[in-house]
């Protein structure tokens, strides 16, 4: 009596039907993570606070807070001085910023002297 044993679709077209399954469920997941992290940023815009030196002509005071990232109308501002994007840290980070501020040779106070230099204050 020969036994009847379940044979598997090994064809390269049931291969590649598997493959394509995977690949569909796995963008549809990415495709729902994207869609997560979007909504995430459009309902809820990063907060920043300015904790560098005030720019001559009212341009930026210290501790001027945007809502939304690096303020546009500096942007010709961050081409000479790119350390000032640097001086703007999330305001949930103040605390831990302006320490790291005082600290000789750190990032951020390296970014204040360099900015505080071309404004001519340093």
């Amino acid at each position: 009596m020969v036994d009847k044993e379940e044979k598997q679709d090994v064809t390269p077209e049931a291969t590649g039907s598997k493959v394509r399954r995977n690949l569909a469920a796995t963008d549809k997941a990415a495709q729902e993570a994207i869609e997560q992290v979007e909504q995430e940023v459009t309902t809820e815009p990063k907060q920043l606070i300015y904790i560098g030196p005030n720019l001559s002509g009212g341009r930026l005071a210290t501790s001027y807070i945007t809502l939304g990232g690096f303020p546009a109308y500096l942007e010709d501002v961050a081409k000479d001085r790119p350390e000032i994007r640097l001086l703007f840290v999330p305001v949930n980070e103040l605390a831990a910023s302006k320490a790291e501020l005082r600290v000789t040779g750190s990032v951020l106070q390296q970014a204040y002297v360099a900015v505080a230099a071309k404004e001519g204050g340093v």
